[in-house]
């Protein structure tokens, strides 16, 4: 099933995390081709960070975000902190969804 959780520091700053299951690898392609397109729209700032089929994330004013796609699961992080290791992070998140 998909999860989702919300965190927020000790500045205000909040996290949001998201990691969805889909039914197909398809459907799951489909998701983060339309929520990296979402986001490019809602964070009009945005520097992309890095682009890669399966991976994308940006640098914007409310933090960074990282949109991963792994075979039929999609992992969404958005307002990852500056001083955060955003990779380690990522593998983290991955880890704890299996």
């Amino acid at each position: 099933g998909d999860r989702y959780a919300t965190y927020e520091n000790t500045t205000g700053q909040s996290t949001y995390v998201s990691v969805s299951a889909w039914d197909t690898g398809k459907d799951a392609r489909e998701f983060f081709d339309a929520y990296v397109k979402r986001t490019r729209l809602r964070y009009a700032d945005a520097r992309v960070i890095s682009e890669r089929p399966t991976a994308w994330s940006a640098r914007t004013s409310e933090g960074d975000v990282a949109i991963e796609l792994r075979g039929n699961r999609v992992l969404v992080v958005e307002g990852i902190p500056a001083k955060a290791n955003s990779r380690a992070l990522i593998r983290l998140l991955w880890a704890r969804s299996a």
